[in-house]
């Protein structure tokens, strides 16, 4: 059973790799898959930095969200120097975004 399932996952990798494409952000004034990003929370001014990656590759320990949550939802096409509020399972809180790499 477990010969099968790993298997199964080699399967779904090599499909994954046979078909994926590598995006480069060329644009980097805007924000996308790739993109660093430091904001700035608005209540406290405390700042964070992290990543924009498929939800392949989500990480909380390399600070890699996905740009299917909320918070990557709201900030893909944005630019630097923008605020946005952020509608999150926690509540809606603002953000300014401070760099874009």
């Amino acid at each position: 059973m477990a010969e099968h399932l790993c298997n199964e996952q080699i399967k779904k990798l090599e499909h994954l790799l046979n078909t994926g494409i590598i995006i480069e952000n060329q644009k980097k004034n805007t924000i996308d898959i790739g993109s660093i990003v430091t904001i700035e929370y608005l209540d406290d001014l405390s700042k964070e930095t992290f990543e924009i990656v498929t939800a392949l590759e989500v990480s909380i320990i390399k600070n890699k969200i996905s740009s299917s949550s909320p918070m990557g939802k709201a900030l893909i096409g944005k630019k630097k120097g923008e605020i946005l509020t952020i509608d999150s399972p926690t509540g809606l809180y603002k953000i300014k975004i401070i760099d874009i790499n």
